[in-house]
């Protein structure tokens, strides 16, 4: 039978007893100096005393707490360990779906809605056009119009 005092040296070597200070909790890590560093964004620890932050995945970001990660809503998009907050589509632009890496810029005439949080791509409204892809919407110069949804070509 090992001695009482073998078996904790052996389980404090392997990691599994603490030195009797309090471990670093989950969300941060030990650093070389044997401080606790909270993870930055982007990054995630679930372990206690953990070496290390991991990065979050690509559509994703870390939570407040920093101890896990979760995907990016649709009309916002994360590529993954790049300060770690998911951003919101550009107008022109949408993510209609969660998790995305990159956002898809809507077909001339179209423009992306704040009403329906950069998910779908909708017609430019009467009075407006967009001509080129990921521009927005414009209204027509003075003395001119556009009587369609979606037009594309400029006004009249």
């Amino acid at each position: 039978m090992m001695p009482r005092l073998s078996i904790l040296r052996t389980l404090f070597i392997l990691g599994l007893l603490s030195s009797g200070a309090t471990p670093c909790p989950k969300g941060t890590m030990l650093t070389v100096e044997k401080t606790c560093e909270r993870c930055g964004p982007g990054k995630f620890s679930w372990r206690l005393d953990s070496k290390k932050c991991d990065d979050c995945p690509a559509g994703s970001e870390s939570i407040e707490n920093r101890t896990t990660c979760v995907a990016c809503p649709p009309g916002k998009v994360g590529s993954g360990g790049d300060g770690g907050v998911c951003k919101a589509c550009l107008e022109g632009e949408i993510a209609p779906k969660p998790r995305a890496i990159t956002c898809q810029v809507c077909i001339a005439g179209k423009t992306s809605s704040p009403i329906v949080g950069g998910t779908k791509c909708v017609n430019c409204e009467s009075g407006r056009y967009s001509e080129s892809k990921n521009e927005g919407c414009f209204d027509c110069p003075d003395g001119t119009y556009s009587p369609t949804e979606g037009a594309s070509n400029g006004c009249q």
